[in-house]
C-alpha cells in the first residue's frame, strides 16, 4: 500500500471511529461541530505534558499522536492541536505566545460537554521556538508548552507514480488537483502546517480559483497544500513555493483520443457494495483524469465518483471530491440505487469497456 493510499485509509478509519465534539470558541458563543475523538482526561495520555504537569496536548497523526514540539513549517502555515487539563478547576480560556513573530494563536476552542478538553489553532511566522502559555478565565497561568517552527528544506509532490522531474500525464481540459508537502531533510519528515504554499502555472496549464478545493485535503494530516488546475493542449508546468523552497513539476497533457487502453475492475466487498475502479493509459504511462461517461442498464442505479472532478454534482464521501495526481491514476466509483445486477459501460475518449456490478437487497 502506498503512503498516500494509507493516509486516505487512515482518514477513512479515523472518521468512522471518531465521535463528534461540540467545540465552542473562547471568543464567541458560536458552537462549532467538529468531528474528533473525545479527549481523555489524563494529561499523560497525550504525547506532550505541560512543563507544570497540569495539561497534556498532541498533534494528531493517524492512529497515534505527535508531541507539540514536532516541527511546524514556517511561512504562515496553519496547524491545530488538542488536549485536556488535569482539573475541572483549571479550564483553558486563552493561549498566548512568547513570540508572535514565530507563532501567533489563531483560535482557542473548548468543548462544553467536556470542558477540560481544548483545541488550539496556530499560525506560523519565522523559524524559532516559542513558549505557549495556557491561561484560565481569570488570566492565571495553567501550564506551558514549547512549539518549534522551522523552514522547510524542500517541497515535494506526494506521488509514487511519477517523479517531480517527469511529472504526471493528464487528460486535456479535465480539472485535477495536486498536493505538495513541506519537508525537512533529516529523517525525511513532513512538517506540520498547511496554507503557506503558493502555486504558479506556466505554459498551457491553468490554476483554478483557490475556493475550488480546501487548502488541506486531509485535515488529520495538517501538512501540505492542494491546488486544482487544468491542463490544456501543449502542456506546461506547476510551480509550488514557500519561504526558501520551491519545486517545479512538468505537466504532460494529452488529448483523450490519444489514449490506448481503458481498464475497468469491479471489486466485491463482503460487507457492502462493490467498488468499480477505472484506469486509462497512453502507451506505457498512466494518465490522470480518466473519468467515465457511464451508460448503465437497466435503469435504477448510478455510479458515484469517490474521486470525482471538482465540478461534479455527485457527492463524494470523506471529502475526496476531486481527482488528485498525487493520489494515483485510478478513479473509483461506488454503486448507488435499487438492488439488482447492472451492466455499466464506461466511455473515455474513443475507448469503451463494460463491467457488471450487483447492489444487494437490504435486510428488512
Amino acid at each position: 500500500m502506498t503512503k498516500m493510499k494509507f493516509r486516505a485509509l487512515a482518514l477513512v478509519l479515523l472518521s468512522a471511529a471518531c465521535s463528534p465534539i461540540d467545540w465552542k470558541s473562547s471568543d464567541s458563543d458560536t458552537v462549532v461541530d467538529n468531528d474528533g475523538f473525545a479527549p481523555p482526561n489524563a494529561p499523560d495520555h497525550y504525547a506532550s505534558v505541560g512543563k507544570d504537569g497540569r495539561l497534556g496536548a498532541s498533534f494528531p497523526a493517524f492512529f497515534s499522536q505527535r508531541p507539540i514540539d514536532s516541527p511546524v513549517c514556517a511561512g504562515g502555515t496553519l496547524a491545530s492541536f488538542y488536549g485536556a487539563t488535569a482539573s475541572e478547576q483549571q479550564i483553558v480560556a486563552a493561549v498566548t505566545s512568547s513570540d508572535e513573530a514565530v507563532i501567533a494563536v489563531a483560535s482557542v476552542m473548548t468543548a462544553p460537554k467536556t470542558p477540560r478538553s481544548f483545541q488550539v489553532s496556530i499560525r506560523s511566522g519565522v523559524a524559532g521556538t516559542v513558549e505557549l502559555h495556557f491561561l484560565d478565565a481569570a488570566g492565571a497561568l495553567i501550564d506551558r508548552l514549547d512549539v518549534v517552527v522551522v523552514d522547510p528544506d524542500y517541497l515535494v509532490p506526494e506521488s509514487t507514480r511519477w517523479s517531480p522531474a517527469s511529472g504526471p500525464m493528464v487528460l486535456a481540459d479535465v480539472p485535477l488537483a495536486i498536493t505538495v508537502a513541506p519537508m525537512r531533510s533529516d529523517k525525511e519528515k513532513q512538517l506540520y502546517g498547511y496554507g503557506g504554499i503558493g502555486f504558479d502555472a506556466g505554459g498551457s496549464v491553468e490554476l483554478l480559483p483557490v475556493g475550488a478545493v480546501a487548502s488541506a485535503p486531509f485535515g488529520l494530516l495538517q501538512s501540505g497544500d492542494t491546488r486544482v488546475f487544468i491542463g490544456h493542449a501543449g502542456g506546461g508546468t506547476l510551480r509550488a513555493s514557500m519561504t526558501k523552497s520551491s519545486v517545479t513539476v512538468p505537466i504532460d497533457v494529452i488529448d483523450p483520443l490519444e489514449l490506448t487502453s481503458l481498464m475497468i475492475e469491479t471489486k466485491e466487498s463482503p460487507s457492502g457494495p462493490p467498488t468499480v475502479i477505472v484506469r486509462v493509459r497512453a502507451g506505457d504511462r498512466d494518465v490522470f483524469g480518466g473519468f467515465c461517461a457511464w451508460q448503465i442498464m437497466p435503469s435504477g442505479a448510478t455510479l458515484v465518483g469517490v474521486t470525482a472532478p471538482p465540478d461534479s454534482t455527485e457527492p463524494a464521501p470523506l471529502g475526496l471530491s476531486f481527482g488528485n495526481v498525487t493520489l494515483g491514476p485510478a478513479v473509483s466509483y461506488a454503486p448507488r440505487g435499487a438492488s439488482g445486477t447492472y451492466t455499466a459501460t464506461c466511455t473515455v475518449g474513443a475507448l469503451q469497456t463494460t463491467t457488471q456490478f450487483t447492489i444487494a437487497a437490504t435486510a428488512p
